[in-house]
């Protein structure tokens, strides 16, 4: 217990919390500690702006069916945690290559690991993709034009929205521009545009969420 208060009043990273389960024995109070990490980083509770949520679901009508979904297909009910399943890649230009792509946003394990800790996500819950992966959008975009990426959307601007569609396609490759390129830019635009109308239709879970296993 004392291991645990003085790494409490030194302040916990994202890593110290994931890694627990071998800083502390085990049978100690893993979840009084995780509590007090909680309230000492508290995680954004306000929703993501339609233009964000307009985005993400164009992004994820070229990505996936639903956050459940690993690369090639297969169904994992539990997003506790990212689950690292490697598949080969076994047609289109990245062929002989694995994927760990997983969600609805399809992201590889590394990539979703900085976003984790960048924002103290705890889960794969869909909360947590759509806050990933408009924090990831927001910062591809803004590391390509120096703009904002919400001001940019905002602004209805169909050629902007565009450039919009072909700047992220540098990660997510089925985008307009991307190297597997699965719509093009009007339908892109299109896409947004109803999305942002309210036309998206946000998928559920396929089963319920369990819980988050420490040092997974």
């Amino acid at each position: 217990m004392a291991e645990e208060q003085a790494a409490l009043s030194q302040g916990f990273t994202l890593d110290e919390i994931l890694g627990l389960d071998t800083m502390f024995p085990e049978g100690d109070n893993t979840q009084e500690v995780l509590q007090q990490y909680d309230a000492k980083h508290p995680r954004a509770g306000a929703a993501l702006p339609p233009e964000a949520l307009a985005l993400l679901d164009t992004i994820a009508g070229t990505e996936s069916p639903d956050y459940n979904t690993i690369y090639g297909g297969r169904k994992v009910g539990n997003l506790a945690w990212h689950p690292g399943i490697a598949v080969p890649i076994t047609k289109g230009p990245n062929a002989g290559k694995h994927s760990t792509a997983f969600g609805r946003y399809q992201f590889v394990e590394p990539t979703w690991n900085e976003q984790a800790i960048k924002l103290g996500l705890m889960d794969m819950s869909p909360d947590s993709q759509d806050r990933a992966a408009w924090n990831y959008a927001q910062e591809v975009y803004a590391n390509s034009t120096k703009r904002d990426l919400l001001s940019d959307l905002q602004s209805n601007n169909p050629a902007i929205q565009a450039r919009v569609g072909n700047i992220l396609s540098s990660v997510w490759t089925s985008l307009p521009g991307g190297i597997e390129q699965g719509t093009n830019t009007n339908k892109f635009i299109n896409a947004y545009q109803r999305n942002l109308a309210g036309a998206g239709n946000r998928p559920a879970p396929s089963r319920q969420i369990e819980g988050y296993e420490i040092g997974r």
